[in-house]
């Protein structure tokens, strides 16, 4: 769905597009837009899904990528070999595999290949394990019914292939994975979150070479899902935090937040335990500066209708909680979508309580948050913030469950790109000066860059922005009808663009 945005924090009603359960975004095509990815298993689809975008917050009909056989667990989007267009990594827990779909740079992906994990593959990252200068890969294998665990690393030849894995031993069930490097030696570690009970976090060191010696446990508490890094504390080393549900009895659990300090040695701190939500547990933990001190807060969205806000002291420790009330928490994003230079929250609603809304709450600077306004998504389970259509504002996008669609919120608070013609129909070689005029909005300044003018695809020629303006003369287009569009490649990471039918006339000069 299309939820076009209002500039100021509201939007408009959704146009729906049919397809995924999980999403990741990429320009495929090599045009400056943005398209979307999503792995389905509904509907009679099981596979991946490629939607393609038009540049203007609305998307094509979806591309099916050849079936991986079952629903995927989990997909991330990376260059993978070398050659500066997005890919896409997908995980399948059935199969056990991840497949690897490669960029042909027209947003075509003709073939997949498929490489054994081991077994149960939950979650995925990418990087470069090895430090060759080759994007690896690595999963998180829970590896049946808490049964064991294990994580899987391929190591990439760059040119989009994978060596056969070598696997490491992650104990139980983990089900979440982050890469960052935990104790200062420059080589990338490995952090999974096992949900058992009791539950860990479980630290792999990498050695530099692809291999991973083991690291301490770190307990948490019950089930612990997501897990995420930032630095608390400002001293440079990666902090863990992730959120758990100790169980109190019947079916009633008390949700926390676990901090992990880093010493930069690979090892940590005792954990800092800090209440959250009521009821049930805590779906989603995520780190951003809310009130603008400098300093990481806490985020996390709660079962049954809230959303717990912690603002960090700087130092790894953080205020206790307050709590707004939502209609349903599962998933939660931070970012300003009004343009007022303030972070805002958005949260979906969870299972229990509206699954099948999102809701945003205004932030106000100064870490407290206005009261939620509430939008149908279908049923939001995951959800990710960014400029989708290349105009400087943030959109919203989420993977809806049991709907088998993407909902996607389209800000119209950024900055526009219009376009004009000289001559518009034109004689044939009489020369045409097309014109790109950048209009910001949300008090933003035109960036620099170079303007690239395109014919549909191909690409016509590129201009210098020059003020607001670049423009592109010629006189080489051929009789017929011709859709023009303009993409700004700015110095600031932002893409603008403009459709312009233009018709070339068969016509003798005067």
């Amino acid at each position: 769905s299309i939820f076009k945005g209002n500039g100021d924090g509201t939007f408009k009603t959704p146009t729906i597009y049919a397809g995924a359960n999980s999403i990741a975004m990429g320009d495929f095509h090599g045009k400056g837009i943005l398209d979307l990815v999503g792995g389905a298993s509904r509907d009679a689809v099981s596979g991946i899904l490629v939607i393609s975008g038009n540049g203007d917050g609305t998307f094509q009909a979806r591309t099916e990528l050849p079936s991986i056989g079952s629903a995927t667990t989990s997909q991330t989007v990376g260059d993978v070999n070398g050659d500066g267009k997005p890919d896409i990594i997908a995980t399948t827990s059935y199969y056990n595999n991840v497949s690897v779909f490669l960029n042909d740079g027209a947003g075509n992906f003709p073939t997949r290949t498929d490489y054994t994990t081991g077994q149960s593959p939950w979650a995925v990252a990418i990087g470069d394990v090895n430090n060759d200068g080759k994007t690896d890969i690595v999963t998180a294998n829970q590896e049946g019914d808490f049964a064991g665990g294990s994580i899987s690393v391929l190591l990439g030849n760059g040119d989009g292939t994978y060596q056969p894995r070598a696997d490491f031993d992650a104990e139980t069930t983990p089900q979440g994975i982050v890469l960052a490097d935990f104790n200062s030696d420059g080589n990338l570690d490995a952090a999974t979150a096992n949900n058992v009970q009791p539950g860990y976090i479980r630290l792999f060191f990498g050695n530099g070479d692809g291999t991973f010696s083991g690291g301490q446990s770190l307990s948490t508490g019950d089930n612990p899902r997501p897990i995420t890094t930032d630095d608390f504390n400002g001293d440079g080393n990666p902090d863990v935090v992730v959120t758990y549900a100790q169980w109190c009895g019947c079916d009633t659990v008390s949700p926390w937040v676990s901090v992990f300090l880093s010493n930069g040695d690979g090892t940590f701190q005792p954990r800092a335990d800090y209440p959250v939500g009521v009821l049930y547990e805590s779906h989603s933990v995520t780190t951003g500066d809310i009130n603008r001190d400098g300093s990481p807060d806490l985020i996390v969205s709660n079962t049954y209708g809230s959303v717990s806000v912690l603002l960090g002291n700087g130092d790894g420790t953080f205020q206790p909680e307050v709590v707004y009330p939502v209609n349903g928490a599962w998933g939660s994003l931070l970012g300003d979508f009004n343009g007022d230079g303030n972070p805002d929250v958005v949260t979906g609603g969870d299972f229990y309580t509206n699954f099948g809304t999102i809701s945003l709450l205004l932030g106000n600077g100064d870490g407290t948050l206005q009261p939620y306004v509430e939008y149908f998504a279908g049923s939001p389970f995951t959800m990710s913030g960014v400029d989708l259509n290349g105009d400087g504002a943030l959109d919203i996008s989420t993977s809806n469950l049991f709907g088998t669609s993407v909902s996607i919120f389209f800000n119209l608070g950024g900055s526009r790109v219009s376009l004009t013609s000289s001559e518009n129909p034109s004689r044939a070689g009489d020369p045409v000066t097309f014109t790109a005029t950048v209009t910001p909005t949300f008090g933003l300044a035109i960036p620099s860059g170079r303007v690239k003018f395109f014919d549909g695809t191909t690409l016509l020629g590129s201009g210098l922005l020059d003020g607001k303006e670049a423009t592109l003369t010629l006189s080489t287009l051929t009789v017929g009808n011709h859709q023009i569009r303009a993409s700004l490649q700015a110095m600031r990471p932002v893409a603008l663009y403009g459709p312009l039918s233009w018709r070339r006339a068969l016509a003798q000069r005067r």
